[in-house]
């Protein structure tokens, strides 16, 4: 819409008339108070997911497999959630938030399981995998931001689509406090 009111706002400027003028700079006004919304958005949800974390985004999560007909399995690590910093965490929350959004619409899965565990490597190994018949055949927004958020921690990121589809988010730990046992 912004960029439509802005290509708008660029022909009738090009006008002389002057109700051509008067509307234009009504939709520059128009992209203004759009755009300023549209960073308060981002900027809610961003801040949401690092004060409600990785716990709250599982529970989301669940909610929402539940209402599509899907029954979630999560399978927590010994000893709870590591702490983890708050990029790493924000990583794995978006992480679940857009892989649970994937299978909603477009999996047809019926059951999905959710892990967290620490690879010999030192990273941890986030896990996302659905029953689902539905392949990726190619990757979208979505996808390419995980690929870019992890690859940014220097993270490794996979997917395969075989019998369901399985994601893998591998972030390297970044301090002692955070080895699961």
């Amino acid at each position: 819409m912004i960029v439509l009111k802005a290509e708008l706002a660029k022909r009738l400027m090009q006008s002389e008339n002057q109700q051509n003028l008067e509307r234009a700079v009504q939709e520059i006004a128009d992209v203004e108070a759009t755009a300023r919304t549209a960073l308060a958005e981002i900027r809610e949800a961003i801040g949401g997911y690092r004060s409600q974390g990785l716990a709250a985004e599982l529970a989301h999560a669940r909610s929402t497999l539940d209402a599509a007909g899907v029954t979630l399995r999560w399978q927590a690590p010994s000893g709870g959630l590591p702490a983890l910093t708050a990029t790493e965490e924000t990583v794995l929350s978006l992480s679940v938030r857009e892989a649970v959004t994937n299978i909603v619409r477009h999996a047809e899965a019926t059951r999905c399981t959710v892990s967290l565990a620490t690879t010999s490597d030192g990273h941890y190994a986030l896990l996302v995998e659905d029953d689902g018949r539905h392949t990726i055949q190619h990757e979208g927004n979505g996808l390419r931001g995980m690929r870019e958020r992890v690859s940014g921690l220097g993270g490794r990121f996979s997917i395969r689509c075989d019998h369901g589809t399985q994601l893998l988010i591998e972030l390297p730990i970044t301090s002692q406090q955070g080895i699961l046992a």
